[in-house]
């Protein structure tokens, strides 16, 4: 039986995948994935990913796909209609491994367990959550006191995570979806064969991150191959991935008000590029007095004065520039057109029966009350807000296993396949396979996984980005501060770059990405040598004295440049005066 959508569980990665199931959920899974990865043999390939690290990916990508949803709703009740009681068993235990220090009779700081029948619900529930917390770590009774055993342990712990359960309150079941409660799993048990039940992982819809959101805005403009940018001066990025070290990417979030806004801010910018073209012909859109005589002028440095200029589309697309240009009411089949050409930007796909005549009346009414170009704008705007540009499920489809488990759907699984390795939509193999029913086996997502990491022009940032989260070293951004005495050999030509990624700590992370990048291609020892080595690459032209005599004029001309004012005679003779 399928649980809920759960937005509980994070992206796939070695250190990831288990860490967001509750306790027997967690064990079984993080079993099942040690066979599945000693089970891979090593092959011989071009993989870009090379034949280490081909293995370990393809294997962890396939067992997390293939496993899917099961488990039952909690039903959810209330302080009028359940009555709080002690069960004999719990009581006992509580009585002699507990109350000796929770009772009454002791510090007022302690928590009190003798009296949770009288508790209110919310303070009970409060209480529960941290004898779970204490119970389930280990960390109560106190080490110097004597121990229940591990039934005794098991019995109180799920007793109180039922009674928990029974208001959707369990605090710890959120903590043991992060990979840094993964030491709270009891690894004797994990490991000895104990659990048997079968792995899987719960219904689930993620949010897409900053660089997925990216290159979706990308798609909206049907951009491709070097047209396609990292960023638009318009596009605020709406949502960021934390900026610890280790797995960063989880299904648990959800859009907020504060981004909700940012997002609709968005869309309107990038509706208001796709049409710029066609609105500026026809004069309902006019460039201001000053950009014009700024262009007209020939002056330099456009992005200084008007940076929302530097990047225009150029063009509109045909069915919306037939709407505007069309004298009158548009038919509906033009609206039709301009609806379902939307609808394959943002969301890769054309629109059901039903959504294509939800904004047909949409667009329709909106258009009386308003013009066909606002109309035109408002329905564009809409359907980038669309919960499915801004999110992608993991639901299982399909006929259920002997385990209760079912497969995701070819749709949901092409998805969860692209975004594994990439940060953009399915490709046209995978969107071929999805059509001709070839996506829904364990040999299916193989085909198509080892299919993208031999393709050197499918870019695969997921792999690197893997390692740089697990090391953590682009930290170096929020710490680094010797600037001066690096600014020179890191960029020569630009000694005072304005870009961060241009300067000394940006030089020395992508230094990093090579060094990680080198080892995975000499496939040898790959994770030995990750944490061993004493190599590292380093900005160099191969010539010692001419790279330290660069760094002291370079150290020289950056102190310089800290005590010049703007406009300064000091300022004027390092700079120049031309604009």
């Amino acid at each position: 039986m399928l649980s809920p959508p759960s937005p509980k569980k994070q992206i796939p990665s070695s250190r990831g995948v288990f860490n967001r199931l509750n306790r027997s959920e967690h064990q079984n899974t993080m079993r099942d994935l040690n066979n599945n990865v000693l089970r891979e043999a090593p092959q011989k390939s071009k993989f870009i990913a090379i034949n280490f690290m081909q293995s370990f990916i393809t294997s962890l990508l396939i067992f997390v796909l293939c496993q899917t949803s099961m488990g039952a709703e909690t039903v959810k009740k209330t302080a009028s209609d359940y009555v709080f009681k002690i069960p004999p068993q719990a009581k006992e235990l509580l009585s002699y491994y507990c109350y000796e220090c929770h009772d009454n009779d002791r510090d007022e700081d302690m928590i009190q367990l003798n009296n949770l029948e009288s508790l209110k619900q919310p303070a009970r529930l409060e209480v529960l959550n941290k004898v779970l917390e204490q119970v389930y770590s280990g960390e109560m009774p106190t080490r110097k006191g004597e121990q229940p055993t591990e039934k005794e342990r098991d019995a109180l712990g799920n007793w109180v995570l039922h009674e928990l359960k029974i208001f959707n309150a369990s605090k710890l079941g959120d903590k043991m979806r992060y990979y840094r409660y993964g030491n709270y799993v009891n690894h004797d048990k994990l490991f000895r064969g104990d659990i048997k039940t079968a792995a899987f992982s719960p219904s689930r819809r993620w949010k897409i991150n900053e660089m997925i959101y990216q290159e979706r805005i990308n798609d909206v403009f049907e951009l491709t191959g070097r047209a396609r940018k990292s960023s638009f001066y318009g596009v605020v990025k709406p949502f960021s991935l934390p900026t610890e070290s280790g797995v960063r990417y989880y299904d648990n979030q959800a859009v907020e008000g504060g981004q909700f806004l940012t997002l609709l801010s968005n869309a309107q910018w990038v509706v208001d590029r796709q049409l710029r073209a066609t609105l500026l012909k026809t004069g309902e859109y006019q460039h201001s007095k000053e950009y014009l005589k700024f262009i007209s002028e020939k002056r330099r440095n456009l992005n200084l004065f008007f940076p929302a200029e530097l990047w225009n589309l150029g063009r509109t697309a045909e069915p919306f520039k037939q709407v505007i240009m069309n004298k009158g009411v548009p038919s509906d089949d033009l609206l039709a057109a301009a609806i379902t050409h939307q609808f394959k930007g943002a969301l890769q796909r054309e629109p059901t029966s039903n959504e294509l005549s939800k904004y047909l009346k949409f667009t329709k009414d909106t258009m009386k009350k308003s013009d066909k170009t606002s109309a035109l704008k408002q329905m564009m705007v809409s359907i980038i807000m669309e919960t499915e540009f801004l999110y992608r499920n993991e639901l299982g489809d399909g006929k259920p296993d002997s385990s209760g488990r079912k497969m995701l759907n070819p749709h949901d699984a092409s998805y969860a396949i692209a975004y594994a390795l990439t940060d953009r939509v399915p490709d046209k193999a995978l969107v071929k396979a999805v059509e001709a029913g070839k996506l829904s086996t364990r040999k299916d997502y193989e085909r198509e996984l080892r299919r993208i990491l031999a393709d050197d022009s499918i870019d695969k940032p997921r792999i690197l980005r893997f390692f740089q989260d697990y090391f953590g070293y682009q930290g170096i951004y929020d710490v680094f501060k010797d600037e001066e005495r690096f600014v020179g050999i890191y960029n020569p030509s630009r000694r005072i770059s304005t870009r961060y990624d241009y300067r000394v700590p940006g030089k020395i992370s992508k230094e990093a990405d090579a060094l990680v990048e080198w080892i995975l291609r000499n496939d040898k020892d790959v994770l030995k040598t990750l944490l061993t080595t004493d190599k590292f690459f380093v900005h160099h032209n191969g010539n010692n004295q001419e790279m330290a005599k660069r760094a002291k004029t370079a150290t020289l001309d950056y102190a310089t440049f800290r005590r010049c004012k703007r406009g300064s005679e000091a300022w004027k003779s390092r700079n120049g005066t031309k604009r």
